[in-house]
């Protein structure tokens, strides 16, 4: 047991982000995510847990009054309803009866209402956020679907929709 003790508090020090090696908090650390190279501005993201990336490709990004709420942010919404949203390529997870989620996986996604280009797989879009509605019967939601938008309190409705070219 004592043996593990080193192994175990290493461990530790790891999942809490270990000791401070950048004492400056600036922007000069080395991120050693997958698909991410060079220093860390905080806007790069791996697209793990998310829809296939190409390799080294970067997520998406949506941005709503200035705020950026994909990647990382989509509880964000909830607080800009009404606001105009523009996302630039952004990964589709997957595609719902009159619309689709769009981010880099389960935890980190927003529901889009509006016609997904057929075989897109990377979007730009232009819409609003809206409240998300009381009762998802409408929107035909599956109930982990309908629980991730009810989380996020907003949803997108899209005004315009246009796929990336790989």
């Amino acid at each position: 047991m004592s043996r593990l003790l080193p192994l175990l508090a290493t461990l530790a020090l790891a999942a809490c982000g270990g000791a401070d090696d950048n004492p400056a908090g600036d922007a000069s650390q080395i991120d050693d995510r997958p698909g991410v190279s060079g220093s860390s501005t905080g806007d790069e993201q791996s697209e793990a847990g998310g829809a296939p990336a190409q390799a080294g490709a970067l997520p998406g990004r949506l941005e709503v009054g200035g705020e950026v709420v994909l990647p990382d942010r989509p509880q964000l919404l909830a607080d800009l309803v009404g606001q105009e949203a523009q996302g630039e390529r952004l990964s589709v997870l997957s595609e719902i009866e009159g619309g689709f989620f769009v981010g880099t996986g389960p935890a980190d996604r927003v529901l889009v209402l509006g016609e997904l280009p057929e075989g897109a797989e990377r979007v730009d879009l232009r819409g609003t956020v809206q409240a998300a509605p009381e009762s998802f019967g409408q929107l035909g939601l599956e109930d982990a679907d309908a629980e991730s938008v009810k989380q996020r309190g907003a949803l997108l409705e899209a005004s315009d929709v246009q796929p990336v070219a790989r």
